[in-house]
């Protein structure tokens, strides 16, 4: 019996528990008064580095042939640097047959100059003894003159035949002169002359950009350079930019070629390398600009109209370039 009571006691309580909690859950919560501007805010951030990929490379490359004839004398070491205007290699041509056959000319022409002076000179003998016998000398005058003509005819030709001769012997030795400073290197031809590769002690940075970033960059423009390999870095400036689409552009997508100087002392021909540039302005959708000239930021809890310079578009998104500060948050869903 006292069980039974005690079990009694327990179920009352458990009633009354359960009657309780059940009043608790459901009595009605209080309203949250609804915000009526509810605004999506965008953070306005810098654009981020452009950066491509690209190569080192000399800056000017050129092969050079072994002049024709006998190599008398090679002035460099493979692999080494060289000045422009070094003579790197001298090659002979035998040219005697004709040097010889120069100088017999040279000597007939000599002997009939000697011939010829002394006629001339014979010829103003006779005119000295006709004066002085007071006779007509008009027709030895004549001679005379024609006779000195000859004589300085034959002087003209002698000059020019040695000249010619000169020439010859001269150009029996052939030089094959640096046209810049670089380093050189050679390799035989399957005819056993030698081919020379003369490359530049100056490098550049080249890398390509797709039609679509083309705006992205210009000569002058500020660009970090750094070597993948090395990791060493260098702040230089694009000095070129192909107006015409490179070799490996694709269908759909020209890419177009572009330069900067690089220092020797940091970089090595052949490098992979990586260009980066600064795009300035801020990226912003597009939906948040109003009559392009316009934005709304959030400013202690208030909307604040502000005027913008858009320097371009996108499909979805504009560069603003003044206006706005990096942290701002503008408007997206403005409704005047």
């Amino acid at each position: 019996m006292k069980n039974e009571t005690k079990l009694l006691s327990l179920i009352t309580i458990a009633i009354l528990i359960g009657s309780v909690s059940t009043l608790y859950f459901l009595k009605p919560t209080s309203n949250h008064k609804h915000n009526s501007h509810s605004y999506r805010l965008f953070t306005v951030k810098r654009q981020s580095d452009f950066s491509v990929s690209g190569s080192v490379s000399t800056k000017e490359t050129q092969y050079l042939s072994q002049p024709a004839g006998q190599v008398q004398s090679i002035n460099f070491k493979d692999g080494s640097v060289v000045q422009k205007g070094d003579v790197l290699i001298t090659t002979f041509t035998d040219k005697s047959k004709d040097i010889n056959s120069e100088n017999q000319n040279i000597d007939k022409l000599n002997r009939d100059y000697q011939a010829k002076k002394i006629d001339y000179e014979n010829l103003n003998n006779q005119l000295s003894s006709q004066n002085e016998n007071s006779g007509d000398n008009t027709d030895l005058k004549s001679q005379i003159l024609t006779s000195k003509n000859e004589l300085q005819d034959f002087q003209d030709n002698i000059a020019n035949s040695n000249s010619e001769r000169d020439n010859l012997i001269s150009s029996q030795y052939t030089q094959l002169v640096a046209p810049f400073n670089g380093y050189i290197s050679t390799e035989k031809t399957n005819d056993g002359s030698i081919k020379l590769k003369l490359s530049s002690t100056e490098l550049e940075g080249i890398g390509s950009i797709s039609e679509f970033d083309y705006s992205k960059i210009k000569v002058g423009q500020s660009v970090k350079i750094e070597s993948v390999a090395s990791h060493q870095t260098q702040n230089t400036n694009v000095t070129f930019i192909s107006a015409s689409p490179s070799t490996d552009s694709k269908k759909n997508m020209a890419k177009y070629e572009f330069k900067a100087d690089l220092d020797n002392q940091k970089f090595m021909d052949g490098q992979t390398i990586k260009i980066s540039t600064n795009q300035p302005g801020f990226k912003v959708p597009k939906k948040s600009i109003v009559d392009n000239k316009f934005v709304y930021k959030y400013v202690k809890n208030h909307a604040k109209k502000v005027p913008v310079t858009v320097s371009e578009t996108e499909s979805n998104y504009a560069i603003i370039t003044s206006g706005i500060s990096n942290g701002d948050k503008i408007i997206l869903n403005f409704k005047r």
